[in-house]
């Protein structure tokens, strides 16, 4: 094309316009000799800058947002910084009349870091005149939207507005970006980055609506089970702590529920499962007592409940909070302690005994959760599907007497490596074996 040729894509409306300029996005220049070298420094340094900052976000616990809306802003200034390096190297100049000419014998029209950014992209939806009374512009045309730009322009800006828009959710105070080490494996978790997620199709409680009082992006519990979707948890000195307020949850849910309500949208289960236990935060009670309230006025129909490792279960706000969930799901995997130590592997000292005396309190409202799983980690064999393992296993449900039993393999990745998922033909078995005992039991694949 020649310099300021058109070519009409949709009407007047949008029209590809050949047009060079010595600046920034949108034909913004910086004047003089050095103008343009300047420019070109600058954009190569804040590229490099750029970068860096980007690699250390893909590596943290950050919003996919942030790392969208910063990689657009740098492909767009490394779009820029190839048009001003190498133009002026591979093309003569251009002109209204003439095509430019690639590769000319007697060199290109600039030298390198002085070439023109080449636009195209030119959107005139309005055009018209200004009121005769208005002031200075009176009678004037005006088109709206007048600068051309390309699609380097076009990178940075969305980025840019993406982070202007997005930047409390980006920059939560909640949220760490550091990099914390991880014990002993480099296995990464699925975490949750919201306090309400959502709602999804869940293969135990149909359609469920998520609520995690966990920090966000950390998992923070009271076990380091060897096939926790959700990573390993963090020692004690680096886990992040700052938990959503109970205030923050009550209006995080109802907004949820409401707007679901609107969209007459499903809704089977509230389900309080997240980043790590749930009962570790300090108002877990009290945010119980918060989602019965909110339930009864969107979604009366549908069922609370809780997963939960049984770890606190003992204490009696929890206890008693635990009792008013119409699905109280509560972890029991192993029957022997040392199986008990090698897969749960709890970072507070209990033993399997005091977890079965805690679940015991709950015989009327009691949901048994068994994830089974064999394999070797750290050189150490671990398996709660060998024949005395699931005998004592039996044993204690016996005695639990839950009102169901639900039996599952893993079905994310495991932060130990060498975990084993267990086949559907084992764990089929094992149901056949608890319903003997006259207790409901669900296999999930």
């Amino acid at each position: 094309m020649t310099l300021g040729q058109s070519i009409p894509v949709f009407g007047d409306w949008f029209i590809i316009h050949f047009t060079e300029n010595y600046g920034m996005a949108f034909g913004i220049e910086f004047s003089g000799e050095y103008g343009k070298l300047i420019l070109s420094i600058f954009r190569i340094v804040a590229v490099v800058v750029i970068g860096w900052y980007l690699a250390s976000l893909v590596k943290g616990p950050v919003k996919k947002g942030l790392i969208f809306a910063v990689s657009l802003i740098m492909g767009g200034a490394i779009g820029n910084i190839i048009d001003s390096s190498f133009y002026g190297l591979i093309f003569s100049e251009s002109h209204f009349n003439k095509v430019a000419e690639f590769l000319p014998e007697a060199g290109g029209y600039g030298t390198f870091l002085h070439g023109k950014v080449v636009d195209m992209l030119y959107f005139p939806i309005i055009q018209g005149r200004f009121p005769e009374w208005l002031p200075f512009k009176g009678g004037d045309t005006f088109v709206f939207f007048r600068p051309v730009f390309n699609i380097a322009d076009s990178a940075i800006t969305i980025g840019v507005f993406t982070l202007l828009i997005f930047q409390k959710r980006f920059f939560s105070k909640t949220q760490k970006t550091e990099i914390v080490s991880e014990p002993e494996e480099d296995g990464e978790g699925f975490l949750f980055e919201q306090i309400i997620f959502g709602p999804i199709k869940s293969r135990r409680l149909g359609i469920s609506l998520g609520v995690n009082l966990l920090p966000l992006n950390s998992k923070h519990c009271s076990f380091n089970c060897l096939y926790c979707e959700c990573g390993w948890t963090k020692p004690e000195k680096e886990a992040c702590t700052n938990y959503p307020s109970r205030e923050e949850i009550r209006e995080a849910l109802s907004k949820k529920l409401e707007a679901m309500q609107v969209r007459k949208a499903m809704l089977d289960t509230i389900t309080f499962a997240g980043n790590g236990e749930p009962t570790l935060h300090s108002d877990f009670a009290g945010i119980i007592d918060d989602t019965v309230a909110l339930r009864n006025q969107f979604y009366p129909s549908a069922r609370i409940a809780v997963l939960s490792n049984a770890s606190y279960a003992g204490k009696k706000e929890v206890a008693a909070a635990l009792n008013k969930v119409d699905q109280n799901i509560l972890k029991l995997d192993t029957g022997t302690e040392e199986t008990f130590q090698k897969i749960n592997n709890p970072r507070i000292r209990i033993s399997l005994e005091e977890i079965i005396k805690n679940v015991e309190k709950f015989r009327e409202n009691l949901i048994i959760q068994a994830l089974f799983v064999r394999g070797t980690y750290n050189g150490v064999d671990f398996d709660n599907t060998t024949a005395e393992e699931v005998e004592a296993w039996l044993q204690h449900i016996k005695r639990l007497q839950p009102s169901l039993v639900m039996i599952y393999p893993i079905a994310r990745a495991t932060p130990a490596k060498g975990v084993e998922k267990v086949d559907m033909e084992t764990l089929e078995q094992i149901a056949r074996k608890v319903e003997a005992l006259g207790i409901e039991t669900e296999v999930y694949p």
